[in-house]
């Protein structure tokens, strides 16, 4: 069990580390395949968890209609599509040259999952 949160704990700020001079890009990324999915968007920023720790923390916000708020508010499908954009927009910077894709449309309507089949597609014409 250790081991285990040790690994969580140490990947998670790795990827952080990695991803923090790339970050307003991926914020862009997704933001723009969000807007062909949802009507939010997010703001990103990686800072440290407190100022007694170099620990880094990812804070995300969304913003639609009712402001700002946390991702925790947001419906099933609404973090599936989250998801789903982060994985694209990451796959994106690092030039991936796979995404295997699982069970991405649980949780979705009808009309929600042709827009995300749509931004898929349009995500493939850009590879």
């Amino acid at each position: 069990k250790m081991l285990s949160d040790l690994y969580t704990v140490f990947s998670k700020e790795l990827l952080l580390l990695v991803i923090q001079s790339n970050l307003p890009k991926i914020q862009d990324l997704m933001n723009a395949y969000l807007s062909q999915t949802v009507d939010y968007q997010l703001n990103m920023d990686i800072d440290k968890k407190s100022a007694t720790t170099d620990t880094l923390e990812l804070f995300v916000k969304i913003i639609d209609q009712h402001g700002d708020r946390q991702v925790e508010s947001l419906s099933g499908g609404q973090k599936v599509i989250l998801k789903l954009v982060w994985m694209i927009a990451i796959s994106f910077v690092t030039n991936a040259p796979m995404l295997f894709l699982d069970e991405t449309i649980n949780n979705l309507d009808g009309d929600t999952v042709a827009k995300v089949a749509d931004m898929i597609t349009n995500f493939i014409k850009t590879k």
